[in-house]
Order: C-alpha cells, then sequence, then structure tokens
C-alpha cells in the first residue's frame, strides 16, 4: 500500500483540534438533516420550511451554553484519548502590526477555554445564518 501521509494530512487527523471540529461539523450537520429532508420532501410547502427553521434555531441555542459545551467537551476528551495526540495549545502569535485591527486577538489559558470559544462561534455562526436565510 501507498504512503498515506498525503502532505501532513494524516498528521492533522490525529490532532484533538481535528477531532474536535469533526464533532462539532457533526453536531450541527446532524441536527441539520431532519430539516434537509422535510424541505426535499415532496409535500412540503413554505410553512414546513419556516417551522423547521424555527425548529433548528431553537435546538442550536438550546445547545449553546456553558453546560451543554462542558458535557460536549468532557464526551469529545474522553472518545479522543486513544485516537488522537495529546491536546496542546498553540503558541500565542502576533499578526504583523500592518494587518493588526483595533482589537486585539484572545489569548487563551487553558484547552478548555479555547474549544468552548470554537464552540460557541460556531453555534453563533449556525443560527445567524438560519436567521438571514429568509430576510
Amino acid at each position: 500500500m501507498g504512503d498515506i501521509r498525503a502532505n501532513g494530512l494524516h498528521e492533522q487527523m490525529n490532532k484533538f483540534y481535528f477531532f474536535f471540529r469533526l464533532k462539532l461539523g457533526y453536531l450541527l450537520f446532524s441536527a441539520t438533516e431532519k430539516r434537509s429532508r422535510i424541505i426535499q420532501s415532496s409535500r412540503c410547502c413554505l410553512q414546513d420550511v419556516f417551522s423547521s427553521d424555527e425548529s433548528l434555531i431553537r435546538y442550536v441555542e438550546r445547545v449553546r451554553d456553558d453546560i451543554n459545551f462542558k458535557s460536549f467537551y468532557a464526551k469529545i476528551l474522553k472518545e479522543s484519548e486513544s485516537l488522537t495526540d495529546k491536546t496542546i495549545l498553540a503558541r500565542h502569535r502576533r499578526p504583523p502590526k500592518r494587518c493588526q485591527s483595533s482589537s486585539d486577538s484572545a489569548e487563551f489559558s487553558s484547552y478548555e477555554e479555547f474549544y468552548r470559544q470554537q464552540y460557541m462561534e460556531s453555534l453563533e455562526i449556525a443560527v445567524n445564518m438560519l436567521q438571514n436565510r429568509f430576510t
């Protein structure tokens, strides 16, 4: 069998960050699957689309809190123990002065704080996209 490294892809897939984002994507896409089936149905009407959007938005808003994040994060940590490399917090790098905006980039003191920000931001983007879909 040939070399499966594919320019570092295999290495990236063994990192906790990749595993976390994969599981977060699964959380979001599995929630949207029901909505997709509803709107692709031949018996679908506009009201079905609106109600499925509202239901999906409520679900995502419901899981976008600290309690759900802590549960999600603990589950991911346990699942990843034998599958990924040990979690490391990337070194904070400043962007060049010419690229800096007025707001400084965030520096995280723990893994959980970094991944919490990733989790909340991803869910917020999903809610915003759904809310702006028909406006």
